[in-house]
């Protein structure tokens, strides 16, 4: 918006502003919803009798995204001032004709009326070559239009607004994403742990679960002079019980330490330096362990990236859980000829 002569001059939002936007809104969704669809999958067992992967798969794709394009498109610019993702990297948002920032009702009005109710309700008692005549109409509305209003934002009592000219640069959308990427305000004096240490340190950790499986199932062995049944199944709860307990109780029992990091002489430490703390460890441990099975790769894909791109290689599990990985070699040499002075 401009003032000319005391007057505010509106500039609407050209309709390749708004197309991007609605482009980058369905990405967002697809997306969001794609991973929500695989983690309620995989926690409703997606393999159960009756029908096949794909087609459950396809349900639950299809349930998530429609009931989060509904919460996206309607609850989203009314909480955050007429913006969604899509339109706050474009530099426009939604408003009411009048300026005022948009209501419930509006949106209500604009989305589940335009956009639901009318077009479907036509379609239904009328034909379907008559949904395509709105389409049509609506994209020529806002070709040829001056304020560049579609039916939707004329029934709606809306319109759509640059409110920004300076491209991404000021965008909190980008800025956020560039930050998410590059961990530039978490540079610190302490030395971050490298991917490598942290990776020889997960597979250490692996091995070291493997063998404490194997000696327990050999004292159960003996315990039971070989005469239990059904000994697979056992050893293999035992493995997942390890699993579980291995990344969740020691770190807290031992200050961010496992086997694995502690030969390679890293630790997992709060963001700001401080000791981490269990609350901290098991949402972080919950997101290695459920999570990351659940989106069938898709959020640790995104984990590998963050780790790899950001400066202080902080993965997607220490981002939510406000947490990182240091190196602690200089501690660890410390103890270690405090131990051999000792002896």
């Amino acid at each position: 918006m401009s003032c000319v002569g005391g007057f505010k001059m509106t500039e609407y939002a050209p309709i390749w502003r708004r197309f991007l936007a609605a482009v980058l809104d369905f990405i967002v969704i697809f997306l969001t919803s794609s991973i929500l669809a695989v983690l309620i999958g995989g926690t409703a067992g997606i393999l159960e009798v009756g029908a096949t992967t794909e087609d459950k798969m396809e349900m639950y794709i299809n349930i998530s995204t429609f009931i989060l394009a509904l919460l996206y498109l309607f609850l989203l610019p009314k909480l955050w001032s007429g913006l969604t993702v899509g339109k706050e990297l474009m530099g426009i948002k939604v408003e009411k004709y009048n300026g005022d920032k948009v209501t419930y009702w509006s949106m209500t009005k604009r989305l589940f009326i335009a956009y639901f109710i009318f077009p479907v309700i036509l379609s239904i008692f009328l034909s379907v070559y008559v949904y395509i005549i709105l389409i049509i109409s609506n994209l020529l509305l806002l070709l040829f239009r001056r304020d560049n209003r579609s039916y939707h934002d004329i029934i709606g009592g809306t319109h759509v607004i640059v409110y920004r000219k300076d491209g991404l640069k000021s965008s909190r959308v980008w800025m956020f994403m560039k930050d998410l990427l590059s961990g530039s305000q978490a540079v610190q004096e302490v030395k971050i742990a490298p991917i490598w240490r942290r990776l020889v340190a997960n597979v250490i950790d692996g091995i070291s679960i493997v063998i404490a499986v194997f000696l327990m199932s050999f004292l159960i062995i003996i315990a039971t002079a070989g005469n239990m049944d059904n000994y697979d199944t056992t050893i293999d709860n035992i493995l997942i019980f390890g699993g579980l307990l291995y990344p969740l109780v020691l770190p807290i029992i031992w200050t961010g330490l496992t086997i694995g990091k502690r030969m390679l002489g890293i630790k997992i430490v709060k963001a700001s330096g401080e000791d981490v703390s269990a609350l901290q460890i098991i949402l972080r441990g919950f997101i290695i362990i459920f999570v990351y099975i659940a989106s069938v790769g898709i959020l640790f894909t995104l984990s590998i990236i963050l780790m790899t791109s950001r400066k202080d290689k902080r993965s997607l599990h220490d981002i939510i859980a406000g947490t990182k990985v240091i190196k602690i070699e200089d501690d660890v040499k410390m103890i270690n000829q405090e131990v051999s002075t000792s002896n």
